[in-house]
């Protein structure tokens, strides 16, 4: 197998919790579009964003590594790379989670909890 490769999944098996998580939800997010369009919306959205961001943040750690084995990039280019990908990373994690959190909270009008909580539950009509 290419040693590429092997090196990617050794360090995307880690990862596979976090993208069934993100795939599901995404998965959610497209069944319920019809229902909930901004909060799908913004729900995908940000989940792509982890999703890819994490699939690009392991392949640029793969492929620098095997650069670093062969002797092609000295480790002052290295911690360089690391650094702005990290940095790159870490903006869009925070974009992601604002995303996430828009959908989950941004959506309800002022005072539209208070009003459903004191409605009284629907119940069914008698027989």
């Amino acid at each position: 197998m290419n040693e590429f490769l092997m090196l990617f999944l050794t360090q995307a098996i880690w990862q596979l919790p976090f993208y069934i998580v993100w795939i599901t939800g995404m998965i959610l997010a497209a069944v319920y579009w019809r229902k909930h369009r901004w909060v799908s919306l913004t729900t995908l959205i940000g989940l792509a964003i982890f999703f890819v961001f994490s699939v690009l943040g392991i392949s640029l750690s793969t492929y620098v590594q095997s650069l670093s084995y062969t002797g092609e990039m000295p480790m002052a280019q290295m911690g360089i790379i690391y650094t702005v990908s990290g940095i790159i990373v870490t903006a869009a994690d925070t974009a992601a989670w604002i995303l996430v959190l828009v959908a989950i909270f941004g959506w309800r009008k002022a005072g539209q909890a208070e009003k459903a909580s004191m409605q009284p539950p629907v119940t069914a009509p008698p027989m």
